[in-house]
């Protein structure tokens, strides 16, 4: 049973970090004004784009087995950006024992980078109101709930949820409690999907902090709940209409929440799989009190629309998102993981290695394991999806070894000890 239950936690949904480290759980073609360029004409040549794409296949194939094995994806959907690359790549096969490539256009569900889109909305809200990030969360959450306090009443921030420090555990009791009890596939996703608003706010009543706000980094998918509903009631709208309209901000066409999906949208998910068997799921996850946190789904083009955006190779579509973005990759917690110095941002982690400042977030959830890494100053990108969890320490390593080549693509070197650094997973 002991088995069962580890199989269907990782294959349903984990929505953490992919790293060994302490205290861790754990991918451009609509445009937004005249002035944007398209996806075709952002492409350098067919030949270029064959070179990078076989230039990368030496690396990928080390962590693909068609045939399903676990820590292995059964196929990658993998999304490069520089200023001289925008370009898709995929390998192996979308589901397990067959010989169907990936086009590159499925959508997927990006696990815990939902928490990377998240932050970014709140963020783009904080250019305008004062505090927003600094205030008590509480501020924004439901008058009547009860919110935790730290062992003097210090009040954990918005900041604090989306660093990971505000002292709430990983899940909530009643979702812990049903995690921990399941006996069967259709009872993993009834604990998440049947998990509802005031399931949150009773947990939160009976929630003690592990440590006063600001003070340690523990993973939480509990904070980022509540990150999502200051958000709903800070736009007074609800999340699927919030992230909609970031969508539409942002240039993106196909990211959404799993219950705004059309039927052909289904029919072209890049489903994953999980646990011992390597079994392919069948159907989304829908769970509207944690989509921001963990649910959202994108493709290779949305994802690389952000990139290019995040990393300056396109312009910012506005004075608001240039200023958010600003306030995302402020440090605001520094940690040490696997003796590399880390610094908490909002919804992401970055490393500060050399000439290089790498900004990442990796998620797992439903049985599909993403990472997103992008560095500004060099103006690089690397989105890497497999369709298998547990693929944690792989999908960070192949995004990690995918930047090197982009890099020396661009005439940048990569030192032993940038990609060395970039290994941490967040």
């Amino acid at each position: 049973m002991k088995i069962l239950m580890i199989f269907l936690i990782l294959f349903v949904v984990s929505c953490s970090e992919s790293a060994k480290t302490e205290n861790e759980n754990e991918a451009i073609d609509e445009v937004i004004s005249d002035n944007d360029v398209t996806d075709e004409d952002l492409e350098t040549t067919d030949e270029d784009q064959i070179s990078i794409c076989e230039v990368i296949e030496t690396a990928v194939s080390k962590y693909i087995d068609t045939a399903g094995v676990s820590n292995k994806a059964v196929g990658v959907i993998i999304r490069v950006e520089s200023p001289d690359v925008s370009q898709t790549c995929t390998f192996g096969s979308r589901v397990k024992g067959a010989d169907v490539t990936p086009t590159g256009n499925e959508q997927w569900v990006i696990g815990s980078v939902s928490k990377m889109i998240t932050s970014n909305i709140l963020a783009q809200k904080a250019v305008d109101i004062e505090g927003l990030l600094d205030d008590p969360a509480e501020n924004y959450l439901p008058d009547d709930w009860v919110i935790p306090t730290g062992s003097n009443g210090e009040k954990f921030s918005l900041s604090h949820l989306m660093t990971q420090t505000s002292g709430l555990p990983h899940y909530p009791k009643t979702l812990q409690n049903s995690v921990d009890n399941v006996a069967g596939l259709e009872d993993m996703y009834a604990a998440w999907e049947d998990y509802s608003i005031e399931d949150l706010e009773n947990d939160l009543k009976e929630t003690i902090l592990s440590g006063d706000p600001g003070t340690t980094y523990l993973y939480s998918d509990f904070g980022f709940a509540l990150v999502q509903q200051a958000a709903e009631n800070i736009y007074e709208k609800s999340f699927p209409e919030i992230l909609e309209d970031f969508s539409k901000r942002m240039g993106l066409k196909n990211t959404v929440v799993p219950e705004n999906l059309s039927e052909d949208q289904k029919n072209n998910i890049f489903y994953g799989h999980g646990g011992p068997q390597v079994v392919a799921m069948e159907r989304p996850v829908v769970t509207p009190v944690f989509t921001g946190d963990g649910f959202i789904f994108s493709d290779a083009n949305d994802l690389g629309r952000l990139l290019r955006i995040f990393t300056g190779i396109d312009d910012v579509p506005d004075t608001t998102v240039s200023k958010s973005l600003d306030l995302i990759k402020i440090k605001r917690f520094e940690r040490e993981a696997n003796g590399v110095s880390i610094a908490q941002g909002l919804g992401i982690g970055i490393i500060t290695e050399g000439e290089f400042t790498l900004f990442k977030k990796n998620g797992t959830s439903a049985g599909t394991t993403t990472a997103f890494l992008w560095d500004d100053k060099n103006h690089l990108g690397v989105v890497v999806a497999g369709n298998v969890i547990p693929f944690g320490e792989g999908v960070n390593s192949l995004a990690c070894e995918i930047f090197s080549v982009l890099a020396e693509n661009s005439g940048i070197a990569v030192t032993d000890e940038v990609a060395e650094s970039c290994q941490v997973a967040f």
